[in-house]
């Protein structure tokens, strides 16, 4: 069993309302529980709990004139609203993994069910104008996970997996806007009460061949089916549905050079389904079509992997492309309060990544990546530009961490730990036309720590670097911005329980 709870009163003042704009306050309860009634069978039960109210909304503006507030220098640690945007929501998740081992190979029943619920108002100028106009948005999401599979047995020159999986998951999404005060009454400007729902399967299988002892071919195959029906309960005659379907092959081949050594190339195609955006999004954005297709990613990948220095360091890296068909694209029109799914026809990224570990002495653990990703949009269609970059990517990152354990004594050890991040040139839009610069982080921690409970006290943020985390190019209208801001430096103490 463990547990947590955090309490945020928040870092960016609310001067117009009182108090703070980023509050936060979380409780979670996690429990496991495994069983082994024989050799051969192990069971292994799993239930998550969370609930919380955390902010909503914290909504910036800027214009052309300058849209990203001097690059983050002049982000305000004021954010003064009249109304307290919140999103209160509890999460549910179970799952239950059944694993039997038989002479023949193993056989894995692996079942999950989530439930979220989701209460989330506010006021439509997401600002500091005193207007009678909000809003009420309650999301519902149930979903039933089943996941079966056989393995072989393993050690022989030819191994291999197949299985089948299913998905039902039910999205209830009403949005009321009215005249207030908060709870509304009718009549609504806008009264939608959209239920979707997805029913997926999929069967696979994979098999891996070695026809000499360096030499490892894989090749795997899936086939998804994703069923999608919506309706607002509303708006007569807004029933729809379609389905989406994908073939996914994958390949690969690995050559062992040593036992510490190995090099790979693979090939292989991924999916992921396609769906509706909500009728009264739709309509307020001034779209004739809720659909969206499915996204398509055909990847080319060459690298290795190694173990060094006795094994107290590793060094992985890899150089890839990959081509995507309709890659889905996420836009917030602030104005309409509208959230929509784009997408782009055809998009290319090419990249590379490297990741090490190293343990120079007992105790220490040094760990750094580097990734990058330069995708251009090829195929823009109605919603790009071509030859624009790809969207919401950083163009490189590089991640670094250092963390040292001290033991204090039995079962009872002190742990500082820094982590420093670059992430590079990002582009916001679509057209290329909203470019962030290179923005560095740096995280620190010290950690007491025991079996059962363990106190650590973070500065997160340390050089107080701002950017966004989300910009919505004209969400506002030609030339009118909105954005998140990312949360300014923060110093804490966290304290978490085991049992």
């Amino acid at each position: 069993l463990s547990a947590s709870y955090a309490d945020r009163r928040g870092f960016l003042t609310n001067s117009l309302a009182g108090g703070y704009a980023d509050f936060s306050e979380e409780t979670t309860l996690r429990g496991q529980v495994r069983f082994t009634p024989t050799d051969s069978l192990t069971i292994d039960a799993k239930l998550n709990y969370l609930d919380g109210t955390n902010y909503a909304s914290l909504i910036n503006f800027s214009t052309n004139a300058d849209p990203f507030l001097n690059y983050g220098k002049n982000f305000p640690n004021d954010l003064p609203r009249d109304f307290k945007q919140f999103d209160d929501r509890n999460l549910l998740e179970s799952s239950l993994k059944v694993e039997w081992k038989t002479d023949f190979g193993t056989l894995v029943s692996a079942s999950s069910f989530q439930k979220s619920e989701s209460y989330s108002p506010g006021d439509t100028d997401f600002g500091p104008i005193i207007q009678p106009v909000f809003f009420a948005n309650w999301v519902d999401v149930n979903s039933w996970n089943s996941n079966f599979y056989f393995m072989s047995p393993t050690g022989g020159k030819f191994n291999w997996i197949a299985g089948a999986f299913y998905q039902h998951r039910k999205t209830s999404n009403i949005l009321q806007v009215g005249m207030g005060p908060l709870p509304l009454e009718g009549p609504f400007f806008v009264d939608s009460d959209q239920r979707d729902l997805s029913k997926a399967w999929a069967v696979f299988g994979e098999g891996t061949y070695k026809p000499i002892e360096k030499v490892e071919i894989a090749i795997s195959l899936r086939y998804d089916e994703d069923k999608r029906e919506s309706e607002d309960l509303n708006a007569l005659g807004s029933y729809i549905e379609k389905s989406f379907t994908a073939f996914q092959p994958r390949g690969s081949i690995s050559y062992f050079w040593t036992d510490d050594l190995t090099a790979y190339v693979s090939a292989g195609q991924g999916f992921r389904s396609g769906g509706f955006n909500s009728l009264a999004d739709t309509i307020a954005v001034g779209l004739t079509d809720r659909l969206f297709d499915k996204e398509t990613a055909t990847n080319f990948e060459l690298g290795f992997k190694s173990t060094l220095l006795g094994g107290r360091m590793s060094l992985n890296g890899a150089v890839f492309h990959t081509s995507f068909k309709n890659q889905q694209f996420y836009f917030i029109d602030v104005v309409n309060t509208a959230r929509i799914v784009l997408t782009l026809p055809k998009t290319k990224i090419k990249g590379a990544e490297l990741e090490a570990s190293l343990r120079p002495i007992d105790g220490l653990d040094i760990r750094g990546s580097l990734g990058i990703a330069d995708g251009t949009i090829k195929d823009g269609g109605v919603f790009g530009l071509n030859g624009a970059p790809s969207p919401n990517a950083h163009r490189y990152t590089i991640n670094l961490s250092a963390q040292y354990e001290i033991p204090l004594a039995d079962s009872l050890s002190l742990k500082p730990r820094v982590e420093y991040e670059r992430r590079g040139p990002i582009y916001y839009d679509q057209f290329g036309d909203f470019r962030f610069p290179t923005t560095d982080f740096v995280n620190a921690s010290l950690t007491i720590e025991s079996e059962h409970w363990a106190i650590a006290g973070f500065v997160r943020n340390l050089t107080d670097e701002r950017m966004p985390t989300f910009f919505g190019a004209n969400a506002g209208g030609p030339g009118s911005h909105q954005f998140f801001q990312n949360l300014p430096r923060r110093f804490g103490i966290e304290v978490r329980a085991r049992l």
